[in-house]
């Protein structure tokens, strides 16, 4: 009789307790870091693009519209970064699932030569919302607070969690933001201007007081006409730029070719879109990105 109930009790421990874990893709592995962050153990969060991936091009594969339609959440960036494959995902989705675009909170930046952000822009840009609102820690912290709520409201039951996650990341973004001011404190006032390959850092410079001189568009796909870039080189000469940023992942055949005709330095490349192996999370990015620009310009 003993041995009968231990074999059902083994038995019973064997089946699955509760209701299976939600599962969340993050279209982005910026967007998956922060829902992981936020749902530690009780939400699956997956990436469905790859550190190296480029958001702007992404086109979800058949494995990647397969493991969509299992997915009850959808985390995107918003601000026009999914539209070329927003169409296709979402025919991927069950009926169900719903996509949250977690920047949507953040104050958008518009690529405006007549902002103080902007010291010039691409012509074909002007008026486009810069969708890499993830450069500003600020708006960071609001998308925290978006994903959240989303879980709470996907798993109420483990709303203390999602609670106390999401306060300890918002301390560490409180701290980096902290960090970031004190790091770039010695960089004087007028030497504050990030030249790079494409208009990915107005966030970051409406927060830390740089102005913006994008070489390219939006995208990396969008290249310079040579007035433009004339326009560029004038404009490096005339504030005395210290040096150029390319981009991880990046062709920095325009930046050499400015390099050489400016007389200013091509510094290492900075992060815009993604992560790499070597900064895998989004903490680590910002500040792979703020320690570049300081040896570059201090």
């Amino acid at each position: 009789m003993i041995r009968l109930l231990f074999v059902a009790m083994l038995l019973f421990s064997a089946l699955p307790s509760g209701k299976a874990e939600p599962i969340v893709v993050a279209l982005t592995p910026i967007i998956a870091d922060v829902g992981q962050q936020v749902g530690g153990d009780h939400m699956k969060v997956i990436s469905l693009m790859g550190p190296g991936e480029n958001p702007h091009t992404y086109d979800p594969k058949p494995s990647d519209l397969i493991q969509l339609s299992k997915a009850e959440l959808i985390l995107a960036s918003g601000k026009g970064l999914e539209k070329p494959y927003k169409e296709k995902i979402q025919k991927a989705l069950s009926p169900k699932a719903e996509i949250l675009e977690v920047g949507r909170k953040v104050p958008s930046c518009i690529v405006d030569a007549t902002s103080e952000v902007f010291v010039c822009c691409p012509a074909h840009s002007v008026g486009s919302i810069d969708p890499h609102w993830w450069h500003s820690v600020k708006g960071m912290k609001r998308a925290v607070r978006e994903v959240q709520k989303a879980f709470i409201k996907m798993d109420p039951e483990n709303r203390d969690h999602y609670e106390q996650n999401a306060k300890t990341y918002t301390e560490e973004l409180n701290a980096l933001d902290g960090w970031i001011k004190t790091r770039l404190a010695d960089i004087p006032r007028n030497k504050r201007y990030l030249t790079t390959a494409h208009a990915a850092f107005a966030y970051f410079c409406k927060d830390y007081g740089f102005k913006s001189i994008p070489v390219q568009g939006l995208t990396k796909e969008q290249n310079p006409a040579p007035q433009y870039l004339a326009e560029t080189i004038k404009q490096l000469r005339k504030h005395d730029i210290a040096a150029v940023f390319p981009e991880d992942g990046a062709n920095p055949k325009v930046l050499k070719s400015m390099v050489s005709e400016s007389g200013v330095i091509l510094s290492a490349p900075l992060l815009a879109d993604h992560m790499n192996e070597a900064n895998p999370s989004y903490i680590e990015m910002i500040k792979y990105n703020v320690n570049t620009i300081y040896k570059a310009l201090k």
